[in-house]
């Protein structure tokens, strides 16, 4: 194993937990991860949501300008990871930011988003707003199982 490579798994592991334990002194390391070409690959997903932690309840607009960057990812010929959009969501949801639930709104509706993506878009405006959506109904085509699902 060479020396000095960091360990994406117990990258994100550490991500998860600076989060749980509210290390505010974090924020501008994990910020850092949240450009798409990070080298921290799908532990990115685990650094924002470590992030809405940190912010919870504390809308931070810079912040938030780069998370809904992240969500919106989704029709470039290199979109986004589901998970980072995910976890973006689930961010902007812990922060209250008010100035997401368009966005979120939109995603919760849209019958092109997986069903994990619209459930997280509904729990975020939830969290923001303190009132439950409906629940999206599912199209049998969104749903994905890795094993069943072709390779793209």
């Amino acid at each position: 194993v060479p020396v000095n490579v960091p360990n994406r798994g117990s990258c994100g592991q550490a991500a998860m937990t600076l989060g749980v334990w509210r290390m505010t002194e974090a924020d501008g390391v994990l910020q850092r991860v949240i450009p798409k070409g990070h080298p921290m690959g799908v532990a990115r997903a685990a650094a924002i949501w470590a992030l809405g932690l940190l912010h919870e309840g504390r809308y931070d607009g810079a912040l938030a300008g780069k998370l809904i960057g992240r969500i919106n990812d989704n029709r470039s010929m290199m979109p986004e990871s589901d998970d980072v959009r995910q976890a973006s969501v689930v961010a902007l949801g812990r922060m209250k930011s008010g100035k997401s639930l368009g966005l979120l709104k939109k995603y919760l509706d849209s019958q092109e988003e997986t069903g994990e993506m619209r459930y997280a878009c509904r729990w975020a405006i939830q969290q923001i707003t303190g009132k439950l959506e409906p629940a999206p109904l599912l199209s049998p085509g969104k749903v994905r199982v890795r094993f069943l699902s072709p390779m793209s």
